[in-house]
């Protein structure tokens, strides 16, 4: 049970105000508390100021406070939007304001220390900066509708990092795996800066995501303000309560992007008294709410599950219960050893340790840890810094609750155990006698040696003397005196101090001085023990005395740590001054420090330092003490930190108890050796000493009345439970036997007990053989025992090949049935533990085991159970057992029927509504010749053939038939079927088999009756293979080729079927049986059909039926004879696949030409293609596509061919095409002349270009363009008459150009224009370059232009001369224009005709 001292912080007298808020700093033990006298006072953990000056504030009211996370800086905020903040060096100072007359709200520091949020009122946020210098500098604000009222850093789980709960973690986060992604603009996530991103909500119900750079994000808008912010960094998400009491729950992708995961409504309602509502991880995924409620609710985010913790399912005791009842006023968590507080609106403090695991989601998971009163009208509790402080807040001052180590000490005559801050409790062993004394001081420490003891506070000591009588005790002295330890002996006092211990007698006079040096430093712990002195340094010095007169130096200075991290918090030393016990904490760089998991012993004789490290059991030692007379006897208390640890496999491990007590031999060749453990009952508080036999407990009442008696309580150790120790022989003996069994000696353990006789003796040493699994000395101790089943057991034991098998089957013949479970658990032989609990009858725990690790043998258990509840006559509970085992069916009616009680048997099975066990009991009454009834039951399990049988039975065959035609029962409908057969009805028994699909009975009896009608329908409904062919065989015998066909052809017998059809001339059904056929079929069959058709002319069908028989030349030679079309599907059918073997490749190939030349003379051209290129030859696959004319394929396969000649086919085609209007056209067959390298066609494409030019559109720009494309490929060709068609092409281009130079000329030289023209008209053989008709256009419109109509006219009438047709070159309105202004009458004089332009063109 834990021990907690109250302290009340200090109240101003003069000025007495009330707590508005307090909070700890997460490191030190500091706690500021704002009152409403404008103040912020801060106090240590004894509730002493801390500071004397605290924080003032004139006419304003804090609303908040703020620790930094590392340094002693506080940074309160005002409700006239003022931020102070306070320092160790500085004191008070106020901040640049930003939040002027709007109350404060929220503040709140990142991990690191390097940014400060503050929030107020009116939607303000404000981001701070911190120097080295404690300075805080603004950067940033945020505007938002409404008051913000919570802030939350995003700090994601690094991997690697210690997670304490969902949202916090020990260790400094690092921000650099924020987002793994790339520096990409386009992702919203690299705006934000990754080191100082966080959310805030507050009255408006949005969150947003923002950061020290201006960047802000929203999540989706809540429906009402928010109550509860949290970040959840293990999944990077925000958890968010609103005050309407929905939880919600996102996460945030790599693109910072809210993805919904949970919206949930909370059953509970909003406060009526306005008791505000907490949310807090308290482990990883795990929230709890309290919302002023009698109960706690906890959600599990990682499972979606949720469970309430209800303290009346918890309470063994009245109080408790009537807990329930109470409303839970508000919540805190210490997360480093995973307790959680709750504050009682009656005044109670109650504390709940986490005992499950991370995996388990129960309310069992949280164990009661303790319960303390405090003063009425707590309105908030807080944990401190480390594991054992918790401030409460109270109405006018603020009480807080430091959980200590219970002190203690006890002599053979007195034991002393500290009650409270002033109080200790004295109890007398021998007659028993209690006393509560109240002393002057706060008692930091105390000491008893024979009937004395003292009691300090660092600055005074108080002597006591308690008396023989049972009088209450007596203080003898007090005086003051500065100390940090103090150890009492029966003739001197020893008080440390500084670097010394001084010697003081009883009445306070200083006798000797015991020095330090700087080397060894200042003296921490002292301890007395008999008559030595054991002292131990800050420096980790240990020096002993012996004491007599005077204190003489006794064994060797020893320094037992090396390391400066490590801190000795107490020693105790031995009765003969041999062992010192050391304990000690370690401290981290930061500066926390944690109780070191191992307990430490230095052997003084042989100067060695041993240890024993508790962390295996996942514990650490807090207490310890030596035995009073034996000095090689060790009591250690031990606690569990944190929760269950699991071991491998998931299981929890064995010790649950959250305090256990260790007794250890320590040798000085084996050091420090656990003996045993066991877990301190509830109603014990502390091991206070311990003398073999015995180990002395300090106990108080669980309630904690103050009207109930405080005892010490006596315990004998284990293994000497039922031994008569009054003989100093045996008890030493037993100390032996147990000092070497420990230590692994056995044949010093047997020489230690040889002579021992008592049974109980050898008994509780084969005990002891159970803890150490020592089988040997077990089977030594047994045989003294005289124990022959026992002896019988161990040896038969011995096949299971786990020890702990086998010393399990020891301790259940030693009664010790519990460390008999133990031992089965730790090597998971569920199956035999099953055993142990029903031999024991503990079913309720066999059933469980089972349930979750043995299921295999659930179901037996389940049977052995219900035999168990049989035998003791709970019928019943066997009844509930036998249908879990799944025997019911035949267990319950034997039970019964044994106990003749049939009417309840009757009733079981009317309750039961299990068919099979309907049946039965049907049949138990038809064997009774009830058979109404059982027809009735029969009905019930629903067996129709128990019904239709017992009818015929009874010759009701009419309510048989109709039954099985209500249900169509088949084996009901076999069993009327033979019913009828037997009485020889054919035609209701071929109903009935027809029924139950039993055809071949049906058609043997149709057979019979000549039923042909009947064999027939029979044989096609069957759908049966066998039956058709034995059908068909049936009526080909009769003569009825038809029918016989048709069954043939169903039952798959096609050759035989044929062989009738042409057989009986069946020309119609062959057609159909043909188009059924498929490439699975015979050949032969193909070809009979195929010949059929022949004859009969059906050539499609013919050609079909021989490729379909592989005979592919005689089908190609029907398409070709009989014009059968051969179509894309037929063609198909006769390609091949690809093969290796040159010889079938080589007819597969030669197949393929044939198909394309028979469908080439089908003028099937694409189909030839196809066909050609399958075979390879793609040039004719190509000029069968020219055939089809068809554009688009004759490009595609041209371009996917990649030919040269492929490709000058396809342009050559195209050039046949209007590829002047489509471009595309053109610059394809500029592509495949390219690609094909056929450079001189590619130059004749361009002349032709060219001419088209001149000739349609008269546009000598393009054509001259063209042209010197033409002569550029030319140039490159390999034409064999290149040079004389390069002369010829030039020539050409001369005279264009000189043509193109003469219309350039028009407007800036008409003479050379005029002179260009009248030289090419003066040429001969222009008609390929430039047309003589467009020389003499152009004179003619610059002439007409000029005013010049006799040139103009004599123009013309040279082009009239030349033949040249006049509208061709010049406008008709023209030509009139000008005869009109000659005067002269066009008449109707005949145009001549132009020799160079082609007839079809005029």
């Amino acid at each position: 049970m834990a021990l907690f001292f109250q302290f009340k912080t200090q109240k101003d007298e003069k000025d007495p105000a009330n707590v508005l808020c307090s909070e700890w700093h997460s490191q030190h033990a500091i706690l500021a508390v704002a009152m409403d006298n404008f103040t912020v006072s801060l106090f240590n953990e004894e509730g002493d100021k801390y500071d004397q000056k605290g924080i003032a504030h004139s006419n304003s009211l804090c609303a908040c406070l703020a620790w930094h996370p590392k340094n002693k800086l506080l940074v309160t905020g005002w409700k006239d939007g003022s931020l102070i903040f306070w320092n160790t060096d500085d004191g008070q100072k106020e901040a640049t304001p930003i939040h002027a007359d709007h109350a404060i709200t929220a503040l709140c520091w990142n991990a690191q220390g390097t940014r400060l949020l503050s929030a107020d009122k009116s939607g303000q946020l404000g981001v701070w900066k911190i120097d080295n210098k404690n300075r805080l500098t603004p950067m940033i604000q945020h505007k938002k509708n409404g008051a913000i009222t919570h802030l939350v850093f995003r700090q994601p789980h690094k991997k690697g990092g210690v997670i304490m709960d969902g949202g916090d973690r020990d260790n400094e986060l690092d921000m650099e795996d924020l987002d793994m992604e790339g520096e990409d603009e386009n992702n919203p996530s690299t705006k934000f800066n990754k080191d100082c991103t966080f959310f805030f909500g507050g009255q408006e119900g949005v969150i947003y995501l923002a950061d020290d750079n201006g960047n802000i994000q929203p999540c989706s808008s809540l429906e009402s303000p928010i109550a509860a912010l949290l970040y959840y960094n293990i999944k990077d998400g925000i958890v968010c309560l609103t005050q309407g009491m929905q939880l919600a729950y996102w996460t945030l992708d790599s693109r910072t992007q809210f993805n919904q995961v949970m919206k949930v409504k909370i059953s509970a309602s909003q406060s009526s008294d306005g008791g505000a509502c907490q949310v807090m991880w308290v482990g990883p995924g795990l929230l709890v709410t309290s919302n002023n409620e009698s109960v706690l609710r906890f959600w599990n985010l990682e499972k979606d599950e949720n469970y309430l913790l209800e303290f009346n399912e918890k309470g063994n005791d009245n109080d408790s219960r009537k807990m329930g009842l109470e409303k839970i006023v508000c919540i805190a968590y210490n997360r480093r050893k995973r307790v959680l507080a709750s504050a009682i609106k009656d005044a109670k403090i109650v504390f709940w340790q986490f005992v499950g695991t991370d995996e388990s989601i129960s309310p069992d998971d949280w164990e009661p840890f303790a319960e303390i009163d405090v003063e009425p009208g707590v309105h908030d509790i807080q944990c401190g810094p480390g594991e054992n402080l918790l401030s409460c807040s109270l109405p006018d001052s603020v009480s807080i609750l430091h959980e200590t180590i219970l002190k203690r000490k006890m002599t053979s005559t007195v034991s002393l155990v500290q009650l409270s801050p002033e109080q200790v409790f004295v109890e007398t062993l021998d007659g028993h006698a209690t006393h509560t004394v109240k002393t002057d001081l706060r008692v930091k420490g105390l000491d008893l040696y024979g009937r004395r003891f003292c009691v300090w506070d660092g600055k005074k000591i108080e002597l006591y003397e308690v008396k023989e009588d049972g009088s209450p005790p007596v203080r003898l002295h007090e005086f003051q005196a500065e100390s940090t330890a103090v150890a009492l002996h029966s003739e001197f006092i020893f008080i440390a101090n500084s670097n010394k211990v001084g010697v003081h007698n009883h009445q306070a006079h200083v006798v000797q001085s015991l020095q330090f040096s700087d080397m060894e430093g200042s003296p921490v712990s002292v301890d007395v023990h008999g008559d030595y002195l054991a002292v131990a340094t800050e420096k980790h010095v240990i020096r002993l005395w012996r004491l007599g007169r005077e204190a003489r130096a006794h064994g060797f200075k020893k320094n037992v740590f090396e390391s400066s991290k490590v801190e000795i918090t107490s020693v105790k030393i031995n009765y003969t001054g041999t062992k010192v016990s050391v304990l000690a904490k370690i401290k981290d760089d930061a500066g926390h420090t944690t109780p070191d998991t191992k307990i430490y012993v230095y052997d003084v004789e042989g100067d060695k330092l041993h240890s024993y490290d508790f962390a295996q059991h996942s514990r650490y030692p807090v207490s310890h003490c030596w035995d009073a007379t034996e000095p090689r006897l060790l009591g250690c208390e031990t606690r569990r930190f944190g929760a269950l640890e699991t071991i491998q496999g998931g299981e929890e491990m064995e010790t649950s108890s959250r305090i256990e007590v260790a007794t250890m031999f320590v040798s000085s060749d084996k050091g420090a050796v656990l003996q045993d453990s066991f877990p301190l009952d509830r109603t014990l508080t502390a091991l206070v000493g311990l003398a073999v036999p015995s180990l002395y407990f300090y106990t108080r009442y669980a309630n904690m009345d103050a009207g109930r008696e405080t005892h010490m309580e006596i315990k004998p150790m284990p293994n000497f439970e039922k031994i008569d120790c009054t003989d100093p022989k045996v008890k030493q003996a037993m100390l032996n036997f147990s000092f070497f069994l420990t230590m692994g000696n056995m044949d010093e353990a047997y020489k230690a007990v040889k002579t021992i006789k008592d049974e109980n003796v050898w008994h509780s040493m084969a005990q002891m053989c159970v803890k150490t699994k020592r089988l040997d000395v077990a089977e030594m101790c047994l045989g003294n025992m005289q124990d022959a089943k026992a002896a019988r057991a161990l040896r038969e034991a011995k096949s299971e090949r786990e020890t702990e098998a086998q010393v399990a089957m020891l301790a259940i013949h030693l009664n010790m049935v519990d460390e008999a479970a133990k031992l089965y658990k730790q090597c998971k032989r569920y199956d035999l533990l099953d055993r142990l609990y029903m031999a024991c009858g503990k079913w309720d725990l066999a059933l469980q085991t089972a349930e979750v690790h043995d299921r295999i043998h659930l179901r037996t258990i389940h049977y052995q159970y219900a035999r168990f509840q049989e035998v003791t006559g709970d019928l019943d509970s066997a009844v509930q057992e036998y249908e879990a085992s799944r025997n019911h069916r035949y267990e319950v009616p034997r039970m019964l029927c044994d106990h003749a009680q049939f009417e309840e048997l009757e009733r079981y099975v009317q309750s039961a509504e299990d068919k099979e066990l309907t049946g039965w009991w049907a049949q138990y009454q038809e064997s009774q010749g009830q058979y109404h009834i059982a027809l009735q039951y029969y009905e019930q399990a629903e067996d129709v053939l128990s019904r239709v049988r017992l009818h015929c039975f009874m010759d009701e065959m009419e309510e048989a038939r109709i039954i099985v035609e209500q249900t169509s029962n088949p084996i009901a409908a076999h069993y009327l079927a033979r019913q009828y057969e037997d009485q020889g009805n054919a035609k209701e028994a071929i109903n009935f088999f027809t029924v139950s699909k039993s055809f071949r009975h049906a058609i043997s009896i149709a057979k019979e009756q000549d039923m042909d009608t009947d064999v027939m329908q029979l044989a096609l409904r069957a759908g049966q293979a066998p039956l058709m062919l034995d059908a068909a065989t049936y009526f080909e015998n009769k003569g009825m080729e038809d029918k016989a066909v048709l069954l043939y052809q169903r039952g798959g017998s096609l050759s035989k079927a044929i062989m009738l059809c042409v057989k009986g001339k069946l020309f119609d059904v062959l057609t159909s049986i043909a188009d059924d056929l498929d490439d699975s079929a015979d050949p032969d069959v193909f070809m009979r059909c195929a010949d059929f058709f022949l004859e009969n002319e059906q050539y499609q069908k013919a050609a079909k039926m021989f490729i379909n028989a592989k005979a592919f030349e005689r089908a190609l030679q029907i398409c070709l004879e009989r014009e059968v079309k051969l179509t894309d599907e037929m063609a198909e059918s006769m390609t091949l696949p690809k093969t290796d073997n040159e010889d079938d490749e080589a007819y597969r190939i030669a197949l393929l030409k044939k198909v394309a030349k028979v469908a080439k003379i089908q003028e099937s051209y694409h189909l030839a293609c196809k066909k050609y290129t399958q075979a390879g030859d793609k040039m004719k696959a190509m000029q069968m596509l020219l055939k089809s004319g068809d554009k688009e394929k004759i490009m595609f396969f041209a371009q996917h061919s990649r030919q040269p000649d492929i490709y000058v086919m396809a342009a050559n085609f195209l050039q046949n095409l209007d590829w002047h209007n489509d471009p595309e056209i053109m610059k394809t067959i500029i592509s495949f002349y390219t690609k094909a390298r056929a450079l001189d066609s590619l130059a004749t494409f361009y002349d032709a270009c060219a001419q088209v030019e001149i000739d349609e559109y008269r546009d000598y720009e393009k054509a001259l363009a063209a042209l010197k494309e033409a002569q550029r490929y030319l140039g490159k060709s390999k034409a064999p008459d290149k040079e004389s068609k390069l002369e010829h092409l030039t020539e050409r281009i001369a005279v264009a150009e000189r043509f193109v130079r003469a219309r350039g000329l028009v407007k800036t030289d008409p003479e050379e224009m005029i002179a260009v023209c009248n030289s090419l008209l003066t040429e001969t053989d222009i008609e390929q370059s430039v047309r003589v008709g467009d020389v003499f256009a152009l004179l003619v419109e610059y002439h007409t232009t000029q005013g010049d109509h006799q040139s103009a006219y004599t123009l013309i009438e040279k082009m009239r001369d030349r033949n040249i047709v006049l509208s061709y070159y010049l406008e008709e309105s023209l030509v009139e224009f000008v005869y009109k202004q000659m005067g002269i009458d066009m008449g109707t004089e005949e145009e001549g005709v132009d020799e160079a332009i082609p007839e079809e063109d005029v």
